[in-house]
């Protein structure tokens, strides 16, 4: 019987030992801590938007990754003096943008305005253009001797009305007066407006 009782209460120590084990075991550690740390607010990480660099704000260009109130008020600045930034390489010529922070900002940027640009560099042309041409017609064209070739040489009037008016010219004689022209087809009151300080008639 001592045996027997001393099995009985070794068995009974070793399950005893064995549930304070598990009750107080670190393996429980875990979870408490888990429960503890779900009652600290997590620090949530910033998320960076498109920004259109061309339209943005000064608060707007702070949020960008890298770029602080003294880069932004940098990029502001350029903008105002520069225009509209054409390329993200432009951005190389702000104070304080290198091509680190290029790199930083590259992914968040949209809004260049290339093909504003191109257009705009277009209109210059053609306008230029345009007063080539008008410089090249300072001359008076006297439109009653005038060949064909002279009188195209005239703003806003081709080969066609040039023609037009030599037709005129020799279907009813030498022009009295520069209003005359509007008899001519083609030739209205506004594109006569245009081209009367150039042209004159004479006998």
């Amino acid at each position: 019987m001592k045996t027997r009782s001393r099995i009985i209460f070794g068995i009974a120590s070793l399950l005893v030992l064995v549930g304070a084990i598990v009750v107080f075991s670190p393996l429980n550690l875990p979870s408490t801590n888990y429960e503890a740390d779900n009652n600290v607010p997590t620090k949530r990480s910033h998320k960076f938007s498109l920004i259109n660099v061309n339209t943005a704000s000064l608060e707007e260009l702070e949020k960008l990754p890298g770029i602080g109130y003294t880069k932004a008020q940098a990029l502001v600045n350029y903008r105002k003096a520069h225009g509209n930034f054409s390329s993200l390489q432009e951005l190389l010529k702000v104070k304080g943008i290198g091509k680190t922070t290029l790199n930083k900002i590259a992914n968040f940027l949209v809004g260049f305005s290339e093909s504003s640009k191109v257009s705009q560099e277009n209109t210059l042309r053609s306008n230029a253009e345009g007063e080539k041409r008008v410089n090249a017609s300072k001359k008076m064209v006297d439109i009653n001797h005038a060949s064909v070739e002279e009188i195209s040489t005239l703003p806003y009037i081709g080969t066609v009305k040039a023609k037009a008016i030599v037709d005129y010219r020799k279907t009813h004689g030498f022009f009295k007066s520069v209003s005359e022209l509007k008899n001519v087809k083609g030739i209205g009151t506004r594109t006569l407006e245009k081209i009367e300080n150039l042209i004159e008639v004479r006998e």
